[in-house]
């Protein structure tokens, strides 16, 4: 599975107001140092000091565009960078993206998956979900009929 990864464009508030576009595109999570030189390139200073992301890309679940706006402060999207870091590192993408599926808490949905809470199961369909069901309850001939009728909708 791949690495999530998000980069976004940092813009010169002062200069783009002014009609000129300049900014230039990094990586999170990004350290301080590294920051102030990008500040300094992009004409962050005593006259201009105001910067916003004009952009977002990268590798990262469609919900998590939705946490990413243009006054996103650098030390969440550093935040939400390592998160999604750690949950490529446990290996724990798809039930990090079933998690957030029903939250906007990335960091509980990060956590969730990382900790192995709740039953994750993977499948296309609900005909994954019964056999894994069945499965798990030693095999449809441990079932009773209430059982099967009360689970499973079909024709006897």
């Amino acid at each position: 599975m791949d690495n999530y990864c998000i980069k976004g464009f940092i813009t010169n508030l002062g200069k783009y107001v002014e009609g000129e576009l300049i900014g230039e595109w990094i990586s999170f999570p990004i350290t301080k140092k590294e920051l102030k030189k990008v500040l300094d390139e992009i004409g962050i200073n005593e006259y201009y000091e105001e910067y916003f992301i004009t952009d977002y890309d990268g590798n990262y679940p469609s919900s998590v565009y939705d946490l990413l706006g243009e006054y996103t402060s650098i030390k969440t999207l550093n935040k939400i960078a390592l998160a999604l870091e750690k949950v490529c590192q446990a290996g724990v993408q798809e039930q990090f993206i079933a998690f957030l599926e029903h939250s906007n808490d990335i960091f509980g949905a990060c956590a969730n998956a990382i900790n192995g809470n709740g039953l994750y199961i993977s499948g296309s369909d609900y005909s994954d979900l019964a056999y894994f069901f069945i499965d798990e309850t030693g095999g449809i001939e441990n079932l009773s009929k209430e059982s099967l009728e009360y689970y499973f909708d079909y024709d006897m």
